[in-house]
C-alpha cells in the first residue's frame, strides 16, 4: 500500500508540475490484483507538485531589449496553462504587441481583445522584426511561412525547447525557461508601457485584420474546403 500511494503521489506531482499534462502510471499486476484492505489513504501526499519555474533576469533583460527595439513585434501563442489567459492580454496591451493564436489547444486571449490579431500568422510573420513565442511547439510552418530577414525570436515556456520532441528546429535567439505568466510579469516590468503612437498602430492593424476576416467569411466557398493555414 505504501509503495502504491507513493507511485500515485509521484504521478500527481509530475502531472501538476510545469509543463503540466497527463502521465502514464504503470503498476505491477500483482499489486493491482491484491484485495484492498480498506485502509484510508494518507492525509498528506508524499510528494507535492513543484513550484512554477521563474525566468532568469539576464534572459528577461535580453528579451526586453529586443522587444523595445522592435518596430513590428509579434506574439505567437498556442495556449498554455490557465494562468496565461490572465497574463497575455494585459502584457500585450501595455506593450502594444499584436497576438496571434496559431492552432491553439486552449485560448490565451479573448478574441474581442484589441490586441488579438487572429489565428493566422501568415499576414504578420513575414514583416515582424521580433517574435515572442509563448509555449508553442510549432509557432509557424517553415514550408509556408518565412521570417523576415534579421527577425529575432524569443522562446518562452516551462520547456521552451520541447525536449521530448524528436525534432524541433525553430529559431530562438533568447530562450527562457519559465511559466508563461511569470515571464510576462517580468517582461512587463522590464519593457514598461508602449508609447501612444505604437498603440495606435497596433489597434489599426487589429481593425484591418478584423475587416479582412469579415470579408473572407462573406465570400461563398468554391470547390473543396481547405485549412487556411
Amino acid at each position: 500500500k505504501k509503495d502504491f500511494e507513493a507511485a500515485v503521489d509521484r504521478a500527481r506531482s509530475i502531472a501538476m508540475s510545469e509543463p503540466k499534462g497527463p502521465v502514464y502510471l504503470s503498476l505491477p499486476l500483482e499489486v493491482l490484483a491484491q484485495a484492498w484492505a480498506g485502509q484510508p489513504p494518507a492525509a498528506k501526499a508524499t510528494l507535492e507538485p513543484a513550484s512554477d519555474p521563474h525566468p532568469d533576469p539576464a534572459a528577461i533583460a535580453a528579451a526586453a531589449a529586443i522587444l523595445r527595439e522592435a518596430e513590428r513585434p509579434l506574439i505567437i501563442v498556442g495556449g498554455s496553462d490557465r494562468s496565461a489567459f490572465g497574463a497575455v492580454g494585459p502584457f500585450a496591451e501595455r506593450a502594444a504587441i499584436p497576438v496571434t493564436e496559431f492552432w491553439p489547444r486552449r485560448l490565451a486571449l479573448a478574441t474581442t481583445d484589441p490586441m488579438h490579431a487572429g489565428f493566422d500568422v501568415a499576414p504578420h510573420i513575414e514583416t515582424a522584426d521580433a517574435i515572442l513565442v509563448l509555449d508553442v511547439m510549432v509557432p509557424w510552418l517553415p514550408v509556408k511561412h518565412t521570417l523576415a530577414k534579421g527577425c529575432r525570436v524569443i522562446q518562452v515556456g516551462p520547456d521552451p525547447s520541447f525536449s521530448r520532441a524528436p525534432m524541433r528546429s525553430f529559431q530562438g535567439d533568447v530562450v527562457i525557461r519559465s511559466s508563461v505568466a511569470a515571464a510576462l510579469r517580468s517582461l512587463g516590468v522590464a519593457i514598461g508601457e508602449a508609447p501612444a503612437k505604437r498603440r495606435k498602430v497596433a489597434q489599426a492593424a487589429h481593425d484591418a485584420e478584423r475587416k479582412r476576416q469579415a470579408q473572407s467569411i462573406a465570400i461563398p466557398p468554391s470547390g473543396l474546403a481547405i485549412n487556411a493555414f
